[in-house]
């Protein structure tokens, strides 16, 4: 099922029993809770539910508050936004949205239309919550975002990832070869569906930029 703003963020608990990192005591001061996302030109600077378990990424954000990658996808988008409001190409698909940043910096900083596959329950919790306290400041977001809790593949099945320790964005999908054997033993699982049969033609039409982020399953992602 399809999960906008409006619904209960998912999954309900953490499957590592985590929760969105704080900032620590040493920050107690701060204005806001947790990690908020630097996009530049961006009047919003949302909160960030970042893993408080080890993980590069969100290191990365409770540092910096910045993500590079992110970035770049802003100023792609918006130098291609005049011949994509001429042809009605309004859809950022994001296949692999991890714990959402650059989800966030496209949502807020572009006038895109975001369109993010996760299938990793673990990523899932981290950017459905940020996506709702990023809503609750600014309603106008909830009709721009859709998140799909599946992965993209070939065969409509359930399957299994596996996820590298300390770098959730490492998560493969059907086994251990695929990752150099840097992902953990123990997998969680997911569901898979042909992405046409959830992104028909149609829709299709108005895709104007696409990052892919799937650990060697782009070709699965695609066909």
């Amino acid at each position: 099922r399809v999960w906008t703003p409006l619904d209960v963020p998912i999954p309900t608990t953490h499957p590592l029993n985590e929760t969105c990192r704080a900032h620590p005591a040493s920050k107690a001061g701060e204005k806001s809770r947790f990690p908020r996302l630097l996009i530049p030109n961006a009047t919003l600077k949302p909160e960030m539910c970042v893993r408080s378990g080890k993980d590069l990424l969100s290191s990365v954000i409770m540092k910096r508050g910045r993500v590079t990658d992110c970035r770049q996808l802003i100023v792609l988008w918006k130098n291609h936004h005049a011949t994509a409001s001429r042809t009605g190409r309004t859809i950022f698909l994001e296949l692999g949205a991890n714990i959402g940043a650059c989800t966030m910096a496209l949502l807020i900083a572009t006038d895109a239309s975001v369109i993010a596959f996760e299938p990793n329950p673990i990523n899932l919790y981290h950017l459905t919550r940020s996506l709702s306290w990023a809503a609750r400041e600014d309603p106008s977001l909830v009709d721009r975002v859709l998140v799909f809790p599946i992965a993209a593949g070939r065969l409509a099945r359930e399957d299994l990832i596996y996820t590298e320790p300390g770098n959730g964005g490492n998560s493969v999908i059907g086994g251990l070869a695929d990752a150099g054997n840097k992902v953990d033993s123990t997998p969680l699982s997911i569901t898979v569906r042909p992405l046409a049969d959830i992104f028909p033609l149609k829709a299709a039409r108005r895709l104007a930029i696409a990052k892919m982020d799937v650990q060697g399953f782009e070709c699965n992602a695609l066909d």
